[in-house]
């Protein structure tokens, strides 16, 4: 799950586990977990729209299988991935980021 994160009066916003609810600080230590199989077992539908558990990999990973039903519609892909691709569908480019990323740290990030 995406929060946000207040210090020194600052708002940032991080990825906390669906598990065990700790900040994921290591992407390389997160997984996002999701069904991507309908409950018949059939493959998903062109448009369709799942939610995803962010976990931290071992115990809190095998857990957000275990919840969401059986290993086999259970899939996960790496945190850093993931992120990647949510900034991409965002509408944001690495290059953009990177311009932006002077003053982010001014205002926002921790």
């Amino acid at each position: 799950m995406i929060k946000i994160f207040v210090q020194n009066s600052r708002y940032s916003p991080i990825i906390v586990c669906d598990i065990c609810g700790r900040k994921i600080d290591n992407a390389m230590e997160g997984a996002a977990v999701f069904n991507n199989r309908t409950p018949s077992g059939d493959f998903l539908p062109e448009g369709a729209i799942q939610p995803v558990i962010h976990a931290h990999k071992g115990r809190c990973h095998d857990l957000a299988e275990s919840k969401l039903g059986e290993h086999d519609t259970a899939v996960w892909i790496e945190m850093e991935t993931h992120v990647r691709f949510l900034v991409h569908n965002a509408g944001l480019d690495l290059k953009q980021m990177l311009d932006k990323d002077r003053v982010d740290e001014e205002v926002g990030t921790l």
